[in-house]
């Protein structure tokens, strides 16, 4: 067994494994032992004789799936609780029709058949007192 060991290093595995971990630390070992045409655990023992750091300890970055922010928290699929938030819960962007205010609405209650939102009361009763008191001059 020992001497397939020395054979296999030998052909130059053990230089080639070291090279590709040198470049990149966090590569994962069976991308590394695709390439080098040895199996994982060969490439972990390599690694590990080395003197590289076991994986356990290693989190590799992950992408935010809503902002593109990089980050490096275990189990999590978005960077923080605001992203995973927003993209739970969706909202449609619109003016408010008296003000002219960006508003957000949330999908259910764009159901409005005549396209007009306001942010709050208070805009939608001065758009209604607007259009009384107009009424009243015309007639």
């Amino acid at each position: 067994m020992g001497e397939q060991v020395k054979t296999l290093d030998a052909v130059g595995v053990m230089p080639r494994v070291l090279e590709i971990l040198g470049g990149n630390p966090t590569i994962s070992y069976s991308i590394i032992a695709g390439e080098v045409g040895v199996t994982r655990e060969r490439v972990r023992q390599i690694a590990q004789r080395s003197g590289y750091p076991s994986r356990k300890g290693i989190i590799k970055p992950k992408i935010c799936p809503f902002c593109g922010e990089t980050f490096y928290k275990r189990n999590r699929i978005f960077c923080s609780p605001a992203c995973a938030y927003k993209a739970r819960h969706k909202r449609i962007v619109v003016n408010c029709h008296q003000c002219g205010k960006t508003i957000e609405r949330k999908p259910g209650t764009m159901r409005n058949k005549n396209g007009r939102y306001y942010c709050n009361r208070e805009c939608f009763e001065r758009k209604a007192r607007n259009n009384h008191s107009m009424s009243q001059i015309l007639s």
